[in-house]
């Protein structure tokens, strides 16, 4: 296998380069006071999701055009705790596995034989997905497709489209995207520090009951990753134990 694999299965975390990002520019802003009651409006319809199971056929493009595909398995419960393993599209064995424990987060890449550890679980994602600021909340809320809950107050809401909003968190540095009709999230644009430039796209799409999830990332590099929701549930009973896990024997330690 080529060395694009070992690194694209941590998505495309690990490889280097740079991009140009694009411009955000959110559209027209609504009225503020209007804005903010479509903002607590939205709060206030979410459905309490306490937990959910995803499996995802993956591919990642890297900036050469060279493709890998694989397939993500990932748990989440509450808003902090989240696991990924990661695995072939053929066969039983693990190539790598992300933990978030609250505070605590680390990777065990099988095919190094390393343990990363000593990170935040936004630099445990970061490393993981290859998105600067990337956070659980975000990865949760894109995979069950819910506004993650919002501070109304700090949030500008805006006209996308016809059909969506697009509320803008600049603290957390994430414009969402949101549908008008069914309040379902369609997406989602990570922004850099200022507020200014993209860092990543995904656009979140159902057709039917089938889900995927299309990512365009502009920054440390471009690359591109489509992943296709094979299975998929909600509120099902989640052991904690499943969030801890203790690394291999012989494996090396690699901080942050």
């Amino acid at each position: 296998m080529s060395r694009f694999y070992f690194k694209a299965f941590l998505l495309i975390g690990y490889l280097t380069g740079c991009a140009s990002a694009p411009h955000f520019e959110p559209g027209a802003m609504l009225d503020p006071t209007n804005g903010e009651e479509v903002c607590r409006s939205l709060n206030q319809a979410r459905a309490p999701i306490a937990s959910f199971r995803a499996l995802l056929d993956t591919t990642v493009v890297g900036p050469d055009g060279e493709a890998v595909s694989f397939r993500y398995a990932a748990i989440g419960k509450g808003q902090d705790r989240m696991r990924i393993d990661v695995l072939p599209r053929e066969g039983a064995y693990t190539l790598a596995l992300v933990t978030i424990n609250r505070d605590q987060a680390l990777i065990i890449d099988t095919q190094a034989k390393k343990v990363i550890e000593g990170c935040s679980p936004s630099q445990i994602l970061e490393k993981t997905l290859g998105i600067p600021g990337i956070s659980p909340t975000t990865v949760g809320a894109l995979i069950v497709g819910e506004l993650p809950s919002l501070d109304c107050k700090s949030v500008g809401t805006y006209q996308a489209k016809p059909e969506t909003l697009l509320l803008v968190d600049r603290e957390g540095r994430v414009a969402w995207e949101v549908a008008r009709s069914s309040q379902e999230l369609a997406g989602a644009r990570l922004l850099t520090d200022s507020g200014e430039e993209i860092v990543a796209q995904v656009d979140r799409v159902r057709i039917g009951e089938q889900i995927s999830l299309s990512f365009k990332i502009y920054k440390p590099l471009k690359a591109s990753a489509e992943l296709q929701m094979v299975k998929f549930s909600i509120n099902r009973d989640l052991a904690d134990e499943l969030f801890t896990v203790s690394a291999p024997a012989g494996y090396s330690r690699e901080g942050c």
